[in-house]
């Protein structure tokens, strides 16, 4: 784990929305309306913190050979599939494992995904902290992680 350094600037208002734990699909769909929301500007900046029954997306990115097992078997196991639009390869996610899909205006925030990204670690990294929890960023890996989880 490292730390990631965040440079101050002027607080912006946004929102957080916790939906505990909801299907991947549902709240793709979700998010999918709040990007619309967004871009018309009649909602804040929001970040979606949620759970999810098991699921694999395959992004952008993907490469077919990270995939472990072919899609009719991870259904028969009870995982879902989704080949999405987001960038990344293959991702799996299951309860225990809070995911933050952020819908922000990025010309707010320096038109710099990565940096965007690093700093969101950074504050949750930080507000872990303020509970106890010691958390921190894994080299080559997106997110925030605690242990090796």
């Amino acid at each position: 784990m490292g730390s990631v350094t965040v440079e101050p600037r002027a607080r912006l208002a946004w929102q957080v929305l916790d939906l505990g734990l909801q299907p991947f699909g549902a709240v793709l769909r979700q998010q999918e309306e709040l990007v619309r929301q967004r871009l018309l500007g009649t909602i804040p900046d929001t970040l979606i913190l949620v759970e999810h029954p098991p699921v694999v997306t395959l992004g952008r990115a993907k490469q077919r050979g990270n995939l472990r097992l072919d899609p009719e078997t991870l259904l028969a196991r009870g995982i879902e599939y989704f080949e999405i639009t987001r960038g990344g390869d293959v991702t799996y996610h299951a309860p225990g494992q809070v995911v933050g899909y952020p819908i922000f205006d990025l010309r707010q925030h320096g038109r710099d995904v990565l940096r965007f990204c690093r700093g969101m670690e950074a504050a949750l990294i930080a507000a872990l902290g303020d509970f106890g929890i010691l958390a921190g960023a894994v080299a080559g890996k997106a997110g925030v992680w605690v242990g090796e989880k």
